[in-house]
């Protein structure tokens, strides 16, 4: 008896094991395979040491991670994460955060919508192939005080994908910045554990982005006048715009700038007064953008006018680029001139000394010559 007890507790054992398997995520790295980045705060080094365990390398620091399967999507991926255990007792305590996923995305624009526009805080650095590598300090070094809780250290690494085939070419990749050591295996390098199928991977649509959106903005609605609640109403309102709920995008954004003077007080908020000024960027453009499908072009061109004057500080001028969808908007109607003068605008955000500048020498060029430029990234903003 005890011995068929054993063969059926062994069989049982095998089905799970073969069910865990099978519900196992896409990963980005295999086996024997590690991925160096240099990134705007630092070099970094995540090695595959498990199927869930990951090696961490940053700053001469070194963290082995156990990672958390994501069985259900979030934010349309899978893959795996460690969320990190809050504060201890240990003043010095770093905590360290990680992320690594595929997506796979229904075609380009999509996957341009979530690498320039859905990501609050930039500093991706990415290959052509679509390896995409984000390393972040919170807070900052520069901006910690000695009342401030230990720092966070936060790894990101996907796989992004056009319908479960990589990308050829990506504007303003990174190729030089990001190597990939180790074996390179016959299969496609994201399998780690399991190889992706159409199956395994649905691919990220607009509408898709829209419903992220809004779910977002639902969970905010019971602190009406939280500051994460305030910025996330103009993310609702830029993909109901795009879905085109004119009238969701509309109310949303009427909102945001209803609120805006409750949360413009840089001694209350500090740091975070950087994402008050991009919350302010998203309701004009939202609303200057509906104001030139009503017919109303004088207040489509104050608004552009106004994205271009809001108040720069070092995050705009490192990692953020504002928005050319509205100006794209007025120059289909011929609004030459105000187009220009935005640009002059947006020098303060894009500097000589961060080479973008060069960018904005060339679009005058054009608009000067009658043409409308290919914004390109900075239409998803």
């Amino acid at each position: 008896m005890r011995g068929m007890f054993t063969v059926i507790l062994a069989i049982l054992t095998l089905l799970c094991l073969l069910g865990c398997q099978k519900h196992v995520p896409i990963a980005v790295l295999a086996p024997a395979q590690s991925i160096e980045a240099t990134t705007e705060n630092g070099t970094i080094r995540i090695t595959y040491i498990s199927p869930t365990k990951r090696k961490f390398e940053w700053d001469g620091n070194t963290r082995t991670a156990k990672l958390t399967v994501r069985h259900t999507p979030f934010h349309g991926r899978t893959g795996l994460y460690d969320p990190a255990p809050s504060w201890g007792f240990d003043p010095n305590e770093i905590r360290l955060v990680a992320d690594e996923a595929v997506y796979d995305f229904d075609n380009q624009e999509q996957l341009n919508r979530f690498l320039y526009d859905h990501a609050p805080e930039f500093g991706y650095v990415y290959t052509n192939d679509g390896l995409v590598v984000r390393f972040r300090k919170t807070p900052p070094p520069e901006h910690r005080r000695r009342c401030d809780p230990p720092s966070t250290v936060s790894f990101d690494l996907y796989q992004l994908l056009i319908r479960g085939e990589k990308p050829t070419t990506m504007k303003d990749a990174n190729p030089d910045q990001i190597a990939r050591l180790g074996p390179t295996p016959e299969v496609a390098p994201w399998t780690g554990v399991t190889q992706l199928t159409n199956s395994q991977s649905k691919p990220i649509s607009s509408s898709m982005w829209y419903d992220i959106a809004m779910d977002s903005h639902r969970r905010e609605e019971s602190n009406k006048y939280s500051l994460s609640r305030w910025r996330k109403l103009g993310w609702a309102a830029k993909e109901s715009l795009i879905e085109g709920h004119d009238a969701q995008a509309k109310a949303l954004a009427e909102e945001q700038e209803r609120l805006a003077p409750g949360f413009i007080d840089t001694n209350k908020y500090g740091n975070i007064q950087d994402f008050i000024y991009l919350s302010m960027h998203d309701f004009n453009t939202v609303l200057g953008r509906l104001a030139l499908k009503s017919g109303d072009l004088q207040s489509a061109r104050n608004r552009l006018l106004e994205v271009g004057r809001i108040p720069v500080n070092r995050y705009m001028q490192t990692g953020w680029r504002p928005s050319m969808a509205l100006a794209r908007d007025l120059l289909e109607k011929g609004e030459k001139d105000v187009v220009l003068e935005y640009f002059e605008l947006c020098r303060k955000f894009w500097t000589e000394e961060n080479a973008r500048g060069e960018r904005l020498d060339r679009w005058k060029k054009q608009v000067e010559a009658g043409q409308i430029p290919d914004f390109g990234i900075n239409l998803y903003y």
